[in-house]
């Protein structure tokens, strides 16, 4: 995984100190671009024939109503009210709002994400989680997101969503040696040590070639065959880790409970 994906995941929360306002989804901005052609049309009847200008504007006045009244204008200005509440830390007043923007205009799925992050500031993480997952059903090209809420599920300690999850990343999304990496440090969690180690031995030689990565794949051997009771093995692997990097994890710890 580059550097600039991982800088990629620390700049994806939506809310950040240099913007004052959310930007407008997609969905939320039709008749935009409409308003703007038919006020240029409008000014130019009314430099020519302004009776037909007058009803020109009459007519946009009258649309203007209807669109602020329609389920598009009503899910706009619960949007832009949503946002100045998210940057005002009203946190509750926020979500209420996008979820009403969300009822009016339900393909409007850039809102989920949004209310990933209000859960997430709430300390809300599994209604946080739910609204990711909805996004990436919805949007799963959105690797960004999905590589957020891998790291994001692996803080919580959820390794049953974490794998599934890490096993529907595309193949080219991660280098297999971490991908190999990630799962049995999961599986190693969930106390299965004997599923770890059939992920581990499949690693080619070739794969592990590379400055470091013979620590972290010693010390999820060295976990390995704790938890499968060879201490003598547990301990080779773990001093491997510790005399080539101090203070692994919590390397030094498995280390003494192995002896």
């Amino acid at each position: 995984m580059s550097r600039e994906f991982l800088e990629a995941i620390d700049a994806r929360p939506h809310f950040t100190t240099e913007t004052k306002k959310l930007p407008l989804p997609k969905g939320l901005r039709r008749g935009g671009r409409v308003n703007f052609i038919w006020t240029l049309v409008t000014f130019g009847l009314l430099a020519f024939e302004w009776q037909v200008g007058l009803l020109s504007a009459g007519a946009q006045a009258v649309w203007a109503v209807w669109l602020i009244r329609s389920p598009l204008g009503v899910a706009r200005k619960n949007y832009m009210l949503g946002s100045h509440a998210a940057y005002a830390g009203k946190y509750r007043e926020a979500l209420e709002l996008f979820q009403a923007a969300l009822k009016e205009f339900p393909g409007m799925v850039e809102i989920y994400p949004i209310l990933g992050d209000l859960y997430f500031k709430k300390g809300e993480s599994r209604k946080g989680i739910e609204a990711y997952k909805k996004y990436l059903s919805k949007n799963p090209g959105d690797n960004v997101l999905r590589i957020k809420l891998l790291l994001i599920l692996m803080g919580e300690g959820l390794y049953e969503e974490f794998l599934a999850l890490l096993e529907s990343l595309p193949h080219d999304l991660l280098e297999d040696f971490l991908l190999s990496i990630l799962k049995s440090f999961a599986l190693l969690q969930l106390d299965k040590p004997g599923q770890a180690q059939k992920v581990l031995a499949a690693i080619p030689e070739s794969e592990v070639e590379g400055e470091g990565k013979d620590v972290p794949l010693n010390y999820l051997w060295g976990r390995v065959f704790l938890q499968k009771k060879d201490p003598g093995l547990a301990r080779k692997h773990l001093r491997q880790v510790l005399e080539a990097r101090e203070g692994f994890m919590d390397a030094e710890s498995l280390l003494k409970k192995s002896s």
